[in-house]
């Protein structure tokens, strides 16, 4: 934004690592257990729940 100036910390270290790893793993899909795990208990939380703009 114009005129709006911010210092962001960067991720690094391991963090990172996993993150970019992950994030090759999903576009190229190829997930694994972990993976898939985690976006099944995601569906779970997510579908009782329903987002309204106003």
């Amino acid at each position: 934004m114009l005129g709006f100036d911010s210092k962001r910390t960067l991720v690094k270290g391991q963090f990172a690592r996993e993150i970019r790893a992950r994030i090759r793993r999903i576009q190229s899909k190829q997930l694994n257990d972990a993976d898939r795990r985690e976006i099944q208990s995601h569906r779970q939380y997510s579908n009782g729940m329903s987002i309204e703009w106003q």
